[in-house]
């Protein structure tokens, strides 16, 4: 045994290692459950649930411990403190704890893999890394809940190892599936980092990786957590156009057959060897330990495992455990990006209901004939606000004259509070009543091809402006503000045009003010203006405080006496979109009213304008 910590380490020696304590921890597992099945089972398991309290039944047993201590405490009487090394079952000493035996601490091969990682070679050397760099990641016994019921295919021993928070290498063992030479205890390792490497079958040199049958992606998911998000995206991933990227082209559905299995390691080594494509679990669930060999084997052998937006996660162990955006892993990187594109917005694509948004709703939705929609795709940039979600929609007809185009913004508001449910069915309703009168006299607003209101807020079908070549900008320039305003006196003009536009919008649900009164807004503009860093000393501060104060006044001033109107009431660039020929569109109305129309005028310019527009006169 060494004597004192190495400083660095070759990674074919560690891995050789690795395999080694997974070896031993495999044989003490199945000793343990051979006791088990001739004693009283659970008694002899010594069984402790770590969930206790929570409503979680979380399982571990004296071959979780055993199995843990085998490898850990082997590792670091190796290694030293050197070497981080971070297990399941947290950090259970180096003492018996009454489990059983004292684990046997024995220096592991280091020369199990020379068939097939030779120490000399002639082309490159091998690969060498800093011990104080590196993180090794053990699940001593992954699908503890079914090796307790005797579904002993599904138990695995990981063993993984990153650098500075990017998975190397990894190792699964499977004790109850025959090796290469028909006894228990199968080993699959793997090394990302050494492109001489790849995956390979422990005790088997000439074993590789079969090529996956064209068009198939047998998806395997968890056995007692398929609710959810898991079943949503089964459900949007058996549609068509989800197996390969926009436009579809002919491409089909992304899944063409499940199966449900247990353990982590059990999957991943299905999708390594394989027997399938894609393991499929967008939820939280997993942790560190049990992606990080799946993530380096997965690598080796052509394939990723990322989270559910598409991210990389990071084995870095002074952070959290947990995988809380999921895992999706495939030995085939366009099968795991296509089903990203799904899984990254599925918290947000539901239909009216809440649940997750399908070909057959969508053309319910928009009046198409059944299978008119041949494919449908939600750009992964999502808007996701505290009370309501925008995302876009892309859409691919079967047959050409849908008179739906084939972009679409979805609205989709669930909000947490009874104001703000008023204001979005306020907005639901001023579209279903108002928008002919407002188009009919050339106001330009969004079209709404679907709206419908719920209990629980609202949802919007409407045109895709950006198709229409309408921007926003956060500050208006002068000649921008120019052509907002001119838009929006023509929305002030409907109301004296029209007293059944005045009625219309004077009839929508009535809900608490929460626009400032013009005296307020004076006060708002100036502590605004003295929080700006440098405008204190600035020259122009007299000139813009004057010029807020004296509009908030005339504003105030105009409310007593002039003719009401329809006003927008949340009127900034915010909600203003401009196209290349100076014309305005508007959206988001959940705050029209009747009311004065210079608030209109006085919340975009102190909104929405340069200062130095308002300091040098251009506005007044």
């Amino acid at each position: 045994m060494a004597a004192a910590p190495e400083e660095t380490v070759s990674l074919r020696r560690l891995v050789s290692q690795c395999v080694d304590l997974a070896q031993r921890a495999g044989a003490l597992i199945r000793g343990i459950s051979e006791k088990a099945a001739t004693e009283e089972g659970r008694e002899a398991l010594r069984l402790h649930d770590k969930g206790s309290g929570t409503g979680n039944f979380d399982p571990q047993t004296v071959a979780d411990r055993q199995a843990q201590r085998c490898v850990v405490e082997n590792l670091r009487a190796l290694y030293g403190a050197s070497l981080r090394v971070v297990g399941e079952e947290g950090d259970l000493g180096l003492e018996d704890s009454g489990d059983g035996e004292p684990v046997e601490i024995r220096e592991p091969s280091a020369s199990l893999l020379s068939d097939v990682w030779p120490e000399e070679r002639v082309f490159r050397r091998d690969v060498v890394l800093p011990l104080s760099e590196l993180c090794i990641w053990v699940d001593p016994l992954d699908g503890t809940k079914e090796f307790t019921q005797g579904r002993y295919e599904f138990v695995s021993t990981l063993i993984g190892v990153s650098q500075l928070g990017q998975p190397v290498a990894g190792v699964i063992s499977e004790p109850y599936n025959v090796d290469p030479k028909g006894s228990l205890g199968r080993i699959l390792w793997g090394c990302c980092v050494d492109p001489g490497v790849a995956v390979h079958l422990f005790g088997d040199a000439s074993w590789q990786r079969p090529p996956r049958p064209p068009g198939r992606c047998l998806t395997l998911v968890s056995r007692s957590r398929t609710a959810g998000e898991v079943a949503e995206a089964l459900e949007r991933l058996g549609e068509p156009g989800t197996a390969g990227p926009w436009p579809p082209g002919d491409a089909g559905p992304l899944v063409t057959g499940t199966l449900e299995t247990g353990g982590a390691g059990h999957k991943v080594a299905r999708v390594v060897d394989g027997a399938a494509d894609l393991w499929l679990f967008p939820r939280p669930g997993t942790s560190r330990w049990d992606t990080c060999a799946a993530e380096a084997m997965l690598e080796a052998c052509g394939g990723v495992l990322r989270d559910r937006s598409g991210g990389r996660i990071c084995y870095d162990p002074d952070t959290s455990m947990g995988n809380s955006e999921g895992v999706l892993a495939g030995a085939d990187e366009a099968i795991v990006a296509a089903a990203v594109r799904v899984c990254a917005t599925l918290d947000v694509a539901k239909d009216s209901a809440g649940r997750p948004l399908l070909r057959p709703w969508l053309e319910q939705a928009l009046k198409l004939p059944e299978k008119s929609l041949r494919a449908f795709c939600v750009e992964e940039d999502c808007v996701r606000g505290t009370h309501a979600s925008v995302m876009r929609l892309k859409l691919c007809f079967s047959t050409d004259g849908v008179p739906v185009p084939e972009a679409l913004i979805l609205k989709r508001a669930a909000p947490r509070d009874s104001l703000h449910v008023a204001l979005y069915t306020r907005e639901c309703l001023f579209f279903e009543t108002c928008s002919p009168m407002l188009r009919d006299q050339g106001v330009q607003i969004p079209e709404i091809f679907y709206e419908e209101t719920t209990d629980g807020g609202c949802f919007l079908l409407m045109e895709d402006l950006i198709d229409k070549s309408f921007h926003k900008e956060p500050v208006l320039e002068t000649e921008e503000l120019a052509s907002a305003l001119v838009g929006l006196a023509r929305l002030h003009g409907c109301s004296y045009e029209s007293e059944l536009f005045l009625s219309a919008v004077a009839a929508l649900p009535e809900v608490p003010d929460t626009q400032p009164s013009a005296k307020q807004a004076g006060e708002l503009w100036n502590k605004f203006l003295s929080s700006v860093p440098g405008m204190r000393e600035s020259d122009s501060l007299a000139v813009v405080q004057d010029f807020g104060t004296r509009l908030a006044a005339l504003s105030e001033k105009a409310q007593q006496g002039s003719k009401k109107c329809v006003v927008h009431g949340d009127f900034c660039s915010e909600n203003i979109f401009l196209d290349s020929k100076g014309d305005t569109l508007f959206i988001d109305f959940k705050h029209a009213s009747i009311g004065c129309p210079s608030s209109d005028v006085a919340c975009l310019l102190l909104s929405s304008a340069f200062l130095e527009d308002l300091t040098q006169g251009k506005l007044l």
